[in-house]
Formats: structure tokens, C-alpha cells, sequence
């Protein structure tokens, strides 16, 4: 809030709850946001922390998470992304000693508005489900 006043954010504009509103780009806002130089800030539009089963331990913008086949997932947004081109990090929480030395190599299959499908697999193994994995989207 700005002297208690609640600000919205649509597009790439900030309205505060006095009225007034920025480009995502002001320089106000990059002071709010502790962001500075010229580069143009861009949000997070979703992101997920859950287990390989689906069940989400803290997200934002995501409705569900759905295992399909083994190492095979589908997040789904609770608000659409603008179109399918956008960009997925994607991570997993580190092995363990349970995990028999693997590692994985991750990616998306197929990503739309409403929902972005990754894996995981092990090189030269299998695909595999992982115990912890995080993502985030850029729109």
C-alpha cells in the first residue's frame, strides 16, 4: 500500500487507490520494487511449490497441479496467461540418498493459456517423479 492506500496492477500499470496510475516501468515503481536501471521489470504471473503427487504447498495463480504419467505434469492457472508464449522455470528439490543418484533433466511438452505440461526425466533412465518441484511463469 502507499500511505495505506491499496494499489491494483493490470497489464503493465499500477493504479494506487487514490487514483493515480504508472507504467509498470515509472520510476516510482521501480523505487517501490527496489528494482533499478533502465531494463523493464516483468512480473511473475504464476508460480507452484508442491509435491510429485499434486498436492500444492504455496502457490500463486494456480489452481492445480496434475501428475498424468510418471515424471509427467500439468499446472493450471486460475487466470489464463495473455497467449501460450511465455516462459516456464521449472526446478526440483535436491536428491537425497533415497533418491539413487539421480538427477533430472526437465522441460515443457505443451504450454497454453490455461496450463503449462513439463517432465522430468533421469538421463538415459526414465522419467521419474521427483519429490519437491517449483515453477514459475513469465508472461
Amino acid at each position: 500500500t502507499a500511505s495505506g492506500a491499496p494499489i491494483t496492477l493490470s497489464g503493465d500499470t499500477a493504479t494506487l487507490g487514490s487514483g493515480v496510475a504508472m507504467a509498470a516501468n515509472h520510476s516510482a515503481v521501480k523505487t517501490a520494487l527496489n528494482a533499478s536501471g533502465d531494463a523493464p521489470i516483468y512480473a511473475c504471473r504464476a508460480w507452484v511449490k508442491c509435491n510429485s503427487s499434486g498436492t500444492i504447498s504455496a502457490s500463486q495463480n494456480v489452481t492445480s497441479v496434475g501428475n498424468s504419467s510418471t515424471g509427467q505434469y500439468t499446472v493450471n492457472f486460475a487466470t489464463s496467461m495473455p497467449s501460450a508464449d511465455y516462459a516456464v522455470v521449472l526446478g526440483k528439490e535436491r536428491y537425497g540418498a533415497n533418491d539413487n543418484g539421480k538427477y533430472a533433466n526437465f522441460g515443457t511438452l505443451t504450454l497454453t493459456a490455461t496450463s503449462a505440461q513439463f517432465q522430468f526425466v533421469n538421463p538415459g533412465v526414465d522419467f521419474y517423479d521427483v519429490g519437491t518441484m517449483f515453477m514459475a511463469v513469465f508472461a
